[in-house]
């Protein structure tokens, strides 16, 4: 049995390319955009901060978006099937990456 590895981009399954290929091309648009709008119409929000401030994240998020946070939101997981993210695999991105990026 062989396995895959993500890291080598030769071992990589089609749909896992496609995805990426996806994702950087969005991060790719966002950056040419943000140039030509407006300050108060651009909130970037790093994952990393999410997780390690989630209540001080979402509190900027709600300012933004001119709405009220309520700290119900940071207990989603109560009531659905989604579980909070592992804090411990938030830098997993870094140890993923290939030597390209």
């Amino acid at each position: 049995m062989t396995t895959t590895s993500c890291c080598d981009p030769q071992k990589r399954p089609r749909f896992w390319l496609e995805f990426s290929a996806g994702f950087s091309l969005a991060g790719q648009e966002w950056a040419a955009m943000v140039p030509d709008m407006a300050p108060e119409q651009v909130l970037e929000v790093k994952y990393e901060t999410l997780i390690e401030e989630p209540e001080e994240t979402l509190n900027k998020i709600c300012l933004f978006l001119d709405v009220q946070f309520q700290p119900s939101v940071l207990e989603y997981d109560q009531n659905s099937t989604y579980s909070k993210p592992d804090a411990a695999l938030t830098y997993q991105w870094r140890r993923k990456l290939t030597p390209e990026r």
